[in-house]
């Protein structure tokens, strides 16, 4: 496949005046793959969730609760 000339300057494409279609076809690129990505896994595209520290705000919430009750 030749990436190079596929990825030629087109003047109908880039230029402004035209209303920007190369971004709204890379746009639309980019929303059909995640479309995609949602519809073929799992609920977070098989990607783990390693960073959220979800005890945290489980201890908080509990924590909360726990406060709101003593006060009434």
């Amino acid at each position: 496949m030749d990436v190079i000339r596929t990825n030629e300057y087109r003047p109908h494409l880039h230029r402004a005046s035209a209303g920007k279609p190369l971004q709204r076809l890379i746009i639309g690129d980019y929303v059909e793959a995640i479309a995609y990505l949602q519809q073929s896994s799992e609920t977070r595209g098989d990607f783990p969730d390693t960073l959220r520290k979800r005890d945290v705000a489980e201890n908080y919430i509990l924590h909360n609760k726990k406060s709101t009750s003593r006060s009434r």
